[in-house]
């Protein structure tokens, strides 16, 4: 009776797992599409190797349905190290995801130690069906080459936990902070409660009964990851386009050829000034004079200033400054939408820069700015 209801909550999950994994892949490959960041990318194919896990194991339990504990729990199972290798490979695409939403790049660290893994894993999995069980262990050290999937789980969690937690301390906007909460409560379901689990049923294995063994070991740790997508998806896969890399906006200011401050949103008090407090703020008054001979010279598009990175776009009467902590791909195809969307909008080609200047035309500038930088919910 109790394996019965087991099976049953286990299909349901399996189910629930399937429908929530084809969900994620519809949305961020919209999201792909949308914005081409390779953070998206790298978790669109995350939970493409999810939902392909999935759909090769359910036959198997289907199978096994009457007995599926026996399928799980067999030691000589060479499908469960297919799923190892699997979860080994979604684990990859996370944390290359995680590193691109918070640094924009993969590190060398990062990529050396993920060969090393990989590469390992293989020879682990080429001794189990060419070797025998002694050559698994490392020579002279206590240590087995079945801790390897063991020890690059705990490395996506504490890379992913330290970064994502560092990003929530420093950020300044409440809905990418909630976003990163969400984001951390989802790690957690997925990795940690899912290693407590297996572990508790693998150290558990000789004085638990076989069915509970099963049930923490398939059933619990599926349903932890289940949540784990679900939550993930909330935070990241519906977020504002903006929020799907970490960035690092603080101001933007338009400024004419002549100098004359034109417009300036504050990134960090979400609004924006008025046309006097462009360069009367944040200590920008020191380079007003910089920023007006920059407009004049195309081939300028970065200026460091201080421990900030300006971003520069060009239009023909004016210029578009991003003033940030770090450039990315985003911010770039941001600032230049901006820039050419305020043109068009202002007519700016035509109109007379001080008339302008002191227009009520510039309220919906902010409208531009939300849509051009993602804010838009």
């Amino acid at each position: 009776m109790a394996l019965t209801l087991i099976n049953s909550f286990s299909l349901s999950v399996f189910i629930l797992d399937i429908v929530i994994s084809s969900l994620l892949v519809y949305k961020l490959t919209q999201r792909v599409r949308e914005t081409n960041l390779t953070s998206v990318k790298a978790l669109l194919t995350f939970y493409i190797i999810d939902l392909i896990a999935v759909l090769v194991e359910l036959p198997f339990f289907l199978l096994n349905f009457d007995d599926p504990s026996g399928f799980y729990l067999d030691p000589d199972n060479f499908f469960i190290f297919l799923f190892i290798g699997l979860g080994l490979l979604s684990g990859i695409m996370f944390l290359s995801f995680v590193y691109y939403f918070a640094e924009d790049r993969l590190s060398i660290s990062g990529m050396t130690f993920i060969v090393v893994l990989v590469t390992s894993y293989l020879m682990y999995i080429a001794l189990l069906i060419f070797g025998n069980a002694e050559n698994l262990y490392i020579p002279n050290t206590p240590f087995s080459l079945e801790f390897i999937p063991a020890v690059f789980f705990t490395y996506v969690v504490i890379i992913s936990l330290t970064r994502l937690i560092k990003i929530r301390g420093i950020s300044r906007d409440e809905y990418q902070k909630r976003q990163i909460t969400l984001m951390l409560i989802a790690i957690i379901f997925y990795y940690i409660f899912t290693s407590v689990f297996i572990t508790v049923s693998e150290q558990g294995e000789d004085v638990l009964p076989a069915t509970l063994v099963y049930f923490l070991r398939h059933p619990a740790a599926r349903f932890s990851v289940v949540i784990g997508d679900f939550i993930l998806y909330s935070a990241y896969a519906k977020s504002r386009m903006a929020f799907l890399q970490y960035q690092t906006m603080e101001k933007l200011l338009v400024i004419s050829n002549d100098g004359l401050p034109l417009y300036t949103y504050d990134f960090s008090a979400n609004g924006r000034g008025t046309a006097e407090d462009a360069l009367l703020s944040s200590g920008l008054i020191a380079i007003s004079a910089l920023l007006s001979e920059a407009i004049k010279v195309s081939e300028i598009k970065m200026i460091q200033f201080k421990e900030k990175q300006i971003m520069v776009s060009h239009e023909k009467n004016f210029g578009v400054f991003l003033i940030t902590d770090r450039p990315t791909i985003f911010l770039w195809n941001a600032l230049d939408a901006f820039a050419s969307n305020f043109n068009k909008a202002h007519n700016m080609d035509t109109k007379s820069m001080l008339d302008i200047s002191k227009t009520k035309q510039f309220r919906q500038s902010e409208i531009i700015t939300m849509a051009a930088f993602g804010l838009s919910p």
